[in-house]
């Protein structure tokens, strides 16, 4: 299943590559009163939904996404969360969303210092993130046209389980949001700036050293947090999240909640999902 998993999101780091490149070339997109780019302008909820489509059809026994409001991401600087469940526990994870926008010949995440009420939005994601142990990334979706020398910027530590070989495997990415406050601390937001710091979207499945959820936590402290957040491994599923399967959320919940399954090592928490989802 793992293994089924890798191949899935590296489908899904190409499908969102080609759905980005695509989409520049048809229609046009207001992002100002002065100006207008030529492309479809998919935000990223829209792309969200779609990669959660396509990854469920591929395996919609080991992942289950429910989808809320949208007064969270503002509240607490998140669009997802994801829980990881196998049977040495479970690891949630924090995601901000940001896809990647051409103007006037940059490449950057326009978006990507965005602030709320004079606080920037990665310091809510990573104060939210840590009150709860959880780990807090950036999801970044990308393209670029031939021209951008993409192998001078990309990380030079990225794991061989999830090495990158084309530009494709790069169409979704993910980075530690330490990092990218960092980056933004100091104004900085091109691809040039980020890529350097981001990992293939893969690498949370691809890179094995035990079951799902102890491969995810060496892959995170080894790569993504570096330890400098201490990423809690819980033995049951906090009861606010179970909750939502329930239908029972407020104003706060997450706009998606993804749950992940390792079927090959089961989490003792799986029939409890299932019969909270009748």
């Amino acid at each position: 299943m793992r293994e089924k998993l890798c191949k899935t999101f590296k489908y899904i780091s190409g499908y969102v590559w080609d759905l980005l490149r695509d989409s520049q070339y048809y229609g046009f997109y207001q992002t100002s009163l002065t100006n207008i780019n030529r492309e479809l302008g998919l935000n990223e909820e829209t792309i969200s939904d779609l990669i959660f489509l396509k990854a469920i059809q591929r395996q919609p026994y080991d992942i289950i996404s429910i989808k809320f409001g949208k007064n969270y991401e503002a509240q607490e600087g998140a669009d997802w969360e994801w829980w990881f469940l196998s049977r040495s526990g479970i690891i949630g994870l924090r995601l901000q969303a940001k896809r990647i926008h051409i103007n006037r010949g940059i490449i950057e995440y326009s978006h990507l210092d965005y602030q709320k009420q004079g606080n920037y939005q990665v310091d809510i994601l990573l104060q939210q993130a840590q009150s709860k142990g959880m780990g807090p990334l950036y999801i970044f979706y990308n393209w670029w046209d031939l021209n951008f020398p993409f192998r001078d910027y990309v990380n030079s530590i990225i794991p061989f389980c999830c090495k990158v070989y084309s530009s494709r495997n790069l169409g979704v990415t993910i980075a530690s949001a330490i990092e990218v406050g960092k980056a933004v601390h100091s104004s900085k937001k091109s691809l040039s700036d980020i890529l350097p710091i981001s990992y293939p979207i893969s690498c949370l499945f691809c890179c094995q050293y035990s079951d799902l959820t102890k491969s995810l936590h060496v892959f995170l402290n080894r790569y993504i947090t570096k330890q400098e957040i201490d990423i809690k491994i819980y033995e049951t599923l906090p009861e606010d999240v179970y909750m939502r399967l329930k239908g029972e959320f407020d104003e706060k919940s997450p706009i998606y909640t993804v749950f992940i399954l390792d079927l090959e090592e089961l989490h003792k928490d799986l029939d409890k999902i299932k019969e909270a989802m009748k």
